[in-house]
């Protein structure tokens, strides 16, 4: 795992749903730090493939700052403006697949699906319940199997 500090506005874009992807300069401070995470081609600091792994985004650098898990695959490619980017330049792009944890969600309500807890839906299928999702920039507990929604917008 690897925690890296981020903007408020790139915070807020990333669990609103808006922003999909996170830049980090191609530098050797970055470079070291992803090497131990992720796989790399050997003698190089080139992703070698679509591995997931857990990175943890802090808006701030306390310990107390809010931030959140999510799972990451990392690439090497130009990045789009609108996020943040520099057109043309290339950067190590974490692409975020799902967030897993987030300090700011809501409890969920009593009855809810619980995060491993089978639903209805999931019953059927033999799949298990997975948790949290996002709707329009506001965080709903949901099983995003049955896609059953509990809880209400952020605090």
């Amino acid at each position: 795992m690897i925690i890296l500090p981020i903007k408020k506005k790139w915070y807020e874009m990333i669990l609103s749903g808006e922003k999909k992807e996170e830049y980090r300069e191609i530098k050797p401070y970055y470079k070291s730090r992803f090497k131990r995470v992720f796989s790399m081609y050997p003698y190089s600091f080139i992703p070698e493939g679509n591995d997931e792994h857990e990175v943890v985004f802090r808006n701030g650098y306390g310990r107390a700052a809010p931030s959140f898990s999510a799972i990451c695959t990392l690439d090497i490619k130009c990045g789009r403006p609108e996020w943040g980017a520099d057109p043309g330049v290339e950067y190590y792009v974490l692409t975020i697949k799902d967030i897993i944890c987030n300090e700011e969600m809501p409890d969920p309500a009593p009855g809810a699906p619980l995060l491993g807890d089978k639903c209805e839906k999931a019953e059927k299928t033999g799949d298990k319940c997975k948790g949290y999702r996002m709707a329009g920039g506001s965080l709903f507990f949901a099983c995003t199997v049955c896609e059953k929604q509990e809880g209400s917008a952020r605090r």
